[in-house]
């Protein structure tokens, strides 16, 4: 049977990694081996994920890794390479566009162990955020990249990464997808339904919160904006939002007043309760993005680009970054063209599955 090491270490890496990891296991044909870089270590945001959508337990945790991101990077680099040294899988599984999932590139690519990254493609154009050079640089080490859609596809043969090297790119789906369906399937309305409308806000990237001057600009802008609309805010408190409130008395104070109701980080389950039950989300998360949009919600990205862009062209999404008038000027649009529920296509994690069966079948 043909071993293949599963890299996880963030949140949207569990997500995804649930439906990949069961369609693994299913398989007679492979073996997997579950790693946890620790990127993201508190209960809420791992342990509670792993127990909810039904991971293994990992076989392996990197300790010691650091929140300083070159430290940790170094820390996960250093803990694979001796895992992946004695265990000497036939393939390496990673995720996204964290400091895991370069990690798990560079120690496989110097180790010689063929790469898959799964959301190979993805682009949002901004080489200065740290996910932009991740994508690129995995992308670049990957054997198989196991793109979401064609325009992802077409996005790495642009940059002169398709089969002519040797190189498996194959449009496979979303697997968030599937990992979404999962969960939907087992959900009931539960306590929402008596709640009043609200709006969904999330905010973890560095380039907001490390800036002073563009963090109050946006916590004022969302105060506004809600005001204006009347959309209470329920804020889900990303541990380096938390932090910088810790250490910060007026994002503190302003955190602390109204419209904004804080809650703690939740599980995955939960914060898709929270999608559906929304009037609107308002995030800096490419996850929470997908699946605001895959349940129909208007969404507001609180960025200035996005790796989702084909969402933006479509009008599912609307960019507005810390701006109140581009904010003012999104609901203007979702008012002329509400949002749609888009049917959900699954089945992605059982094609990677079904594509390491077939190339791994004589190791």
């Amino acid at each position: 049977m043909a071993l293949i090491v599963h890299v996880v270490g963030a949140r949207p890496q569990f997500v995804k990694a649930a439906s990949v990891s069961r369609a693994l296991r299913a398989s007679s044909a492979l073996t997997e081996l579950l790693v946890h870089t620790g990127q993201h270590f508190e209960p809420s945001m791992s342990t509670a994920f792993f127990r909810e959508l039904g991971l293994p337990e990992p076989h392996y945790l990197i300790p010691d890794s650091s929140s300083d991101s070159d430290r940790s990077l170094e820390s996960m680099r250093n803990g694979l390479l001796e895992f992946l040294g004695i265990h000497k899988p036939q393939a390496v599984v990673v995720h996204g566009d964290t400091t895991s999932t370069l990690a798990g590139a560079q120690a496989a690519s110097t180790l010689g162990i063929p790469l898959a990254h799964i959301e190979a493609g993805l682009r949002s154009g901004n080489f200065d955020m740290p996910e932009e050079r991740i994508r690129i640089e995995t992308d670049r080490l990957s054997h198989w990249l196991f793109c979401p859609h064609q325009e992802a596809k077409d996005q790495l043969k642009a940059e002169g990464i398709d089969g002519a090297q040797g190189k498996m790119v194959e449009v496979v789906g979303d697997v968030m997808f599937d990992s979404l369906q999962m969960v939907l399937d087992g959900q009931s309305p539960g306590q929402f339904l008596s709640e009043p409308p609200y709006a969904l806000v999330t905010l973890h990237r560095n380039t907001t919160l490390d800036s002073r001057a563009q963090l109050d600009k946006m916590l004022r802008a969302l105060g506004q904006w809600s005001t204006e609309f009347e959309a209470p805010l329920k804020l889900m408190l990303h541990p380096r939002l938390r932090l910088r409130a810790t250490e910060d008395a007026e994002v503190r104070s302003r955190l602390r007043s109204s419209p904004w109701r804080l809650l703690p980080p939740q599980s995955y389950a939960s914060t898709i309760q929270l999608v559906r039950h929304s009037n609107w989300v308002l995030t800096d998360s490419g996850g929470l993005q997908k699946e605001a949009v895959l349940l129909g919600k208007p969404v507001l990205v609180l960025r200035g680009e996005t790796e989702w862009g084909e969402w933006v062209r479509e009008g599912r999404a609307v960019l507005v970054g810390n701006e109140l008038k581009s904010m003012r000027e999104a609901v203007s649009h979702f008012v002329r063209n509400p949002p749609s529920a888009l049917d959900i296509p699954t089945g992605a994690s059982k094609r990677i599955a079904e594509i390491f069966e077939r190339d791994l079948a004589s190791l």
